[in-house]
């Protein structure tokens, strides 16, 4: 059911008693079978921002719960609970902007510390989902908003964390006319996670930790 149907149908049966002098201001829920919906996201970064590729080799790790992580929550009034897959979506999107970012990336098994036959590696970037939220309106017309918090960790090879630091991706909209409710929340989600993605790549050299790790190595730009 849309968002827009289900408050609609609310809203009638709220007008009628009203009408009729029987409601006496509690919640009314309307029966029917509950159903779960799982939201589709690209994963994709549109329009990946300019980013310098820094002459570094990286690896980078996700965790199992963070591939298979995925956020559960029901919307009352319309009796649904509502998926949304964002471990596949969230490394597909650091897929793609690792590349971007760094002249070669190694795709790891684990966690750090490395063997020895690893060891030509100069970094390791672990991303893991701190928190997400998801707004869904009160009312058809009103705007909600979508936010996920990634944490970033890189690591020396041996293991040694030596940054962290946390992105927050946003969104804001409302759903069109009788959209679905999953596929709206899809999009709302998928927009916070380019929004994170595009800040993790413009604020990255705005770290302290990272800016000192580039000058040890002399990168350029970083002094």
């Amino acid at each position: 059911m849309s968002l827009f149907l289900a408050l609609t149908l609310r809203l009638c049966v709220l007008t009628v008693l009203l009408a009729g002098g029987c409601y006496d201001g509690s919640f009314i829920a309307i029966p029917h079978e509950s159903e779960t919906y799982t939201s589709e996201l690209k994963g994709a970064l549109e329009e990946p921002p300019t980013f310098t590729r820094l002459p570094v080799t990286v690896g980078v790790y996700y965790s199992s719960k963070f591939r298979t992580y995925q956020y559960r929550f029901t919307v009352e009034v319309a009796l649904e609970e509502y998926v949304i897959p964002l471990g596949k979506p969230s490394a597909r999107l650091f897929d793609q902007i690792s590349p971007i970012m760094f002249d070669r990336v190694i795709y790891l098994q684990h966690r750090p510390p490395l063997s020895p036959a690893e060891s030509n590696l100069d970094l390791i970037i672990e991303p893991r989902i701190e928190e997400f939220d998801i707004g869904y309106p009160a009312y058809f017309f009103q705007t909600s908003r979508t936010e996920i918090v990634y944490r970033i960790t890189l690591y020396s090879t041996d293991g040694t964390p030596f940054a962290s630091w946390t992105v927050t991706g946003m969104s804001e909209g409302r759903p069109d006319l009788f959209e679905r409710s999953h596929t709206h929340f899809g999009k709302r989600s998928d927009l916070a996670l380019q929004d994170a993605a595009k800040k993790f790549m413009t604020g990255f050299h705005n770290i302290p930790e990272v800016r000192a790790w580039l000058r040890r190595r002399g990168v350029a730009g970083t002094q």
